[in-house]
């Protein structure tokens, strides 16, 4: 198993972002390359949180997957061009040009897939939706809606303005944009990924993914919704990184 860790200059960020990179290397490589997770990390964590906090290395092995794991920076991974920072498009198109061209990667979009906790889970959904032809298949762990959690809890005025800054627009003008995911599943139904998602049954975010989940079900999108015991926890996001990657393979 090789573990890589590289640092690529971002057009779309303006800046240097690091990379975290599994390939597994003890496998022989397919043909047309190797099967690829892009894995998204939540909220105050890195590139590197996955590999420290769940048994993803040895998952890969042993399913010959690649795996692509940026550092999401706290951006929701979604474009802002008031603070200069195109992630859904760094994510989406140019993240994967650049592992592609570095890695003996798959270019087939069957093969190609994206997945998240939290604040990564809402960038694998935005942007597995958004580029639904580069991603077959989506995975969502505790999937974090800023601005469902933000009317449900009815935060502060800070909160609020911090939903403003990372969003690059206040918490209403979200609706109805590609940064909502209700909205891209009604742009772009009858061509989207299968997708997996995952929630605690304790976990303060699941009335969002109630949400998500019964709009899929409006729209007959092809889905796996998830409910067992659990919060928004390491013990949860660990035991269901390995369930999808077998939900992977079941569901070609």
């Amino acid at each position: 198993m090789s573990t890589i860790r590289v640092n690529i200059l971002s057009n779309e960020l303006d800046r240097a972002v690091n990379i975290s990179v599994i390939l597994p290397i003890e496998n022989e490589m397919p043909k047309d390359g190797y099967k690829t997770l892009y894995l998204l990390n939540g909220y105050t964590g890195d590139d590197l949180d996955w590999i420290h906090e769940t048994r993803v290395k040895r998952i890969a092995l042993e399913h010959n997957l690649a795996v692509i794991m940026p550092a999401g920076e706290n951006s929701f991974y979604i474009d802002n061009p008031r603070a200069r920072r195109n992630y859904a498009k760094f994510i989406g198109v140019e993240l994967v040009e650049v592992m592609r061209k570095m890695f003996p990667l798959s270019t087939k979009r069957e093969d190609t897939f994206i997945a998240g906790l939290s604040m990564g889970g809402y960038g694998a959904l935005i942007n597995g939706l958004k580029y639904h032809q580069t991603f077959s298949k989506i995975g969502t762990f505790s999937l974090a809606l800023l601005n469902e959690i933000y009317y449900s809890h009815r935060t502060d005025e800070n909160e609020r303005q911090f939903i403003c800054q990372t969003f690059g627009v206040d918490v209403e003008e979200i609706i109805n944009t590609d940064m909502d995911p209700r909205y891209l599943i009604r742009k772009f139904k009858g061509s989207l990924p299968k997708i997996y998602m995952a929630c605690g049954s304790d976990d303060y975010a699941l009335g969002g993914n109630e949400k998500i989940h019964k709009v899929l079900e409006e729209y007959n999108v092809i889905h796996d919704y998830i409910i067992e015991p659990g919060d928004h926890d390491w013990d949860f996001w660990s035991s269901h990184i390995e369930k999808f990657i077998t939900w992977l393979e079941v569901n070609k």
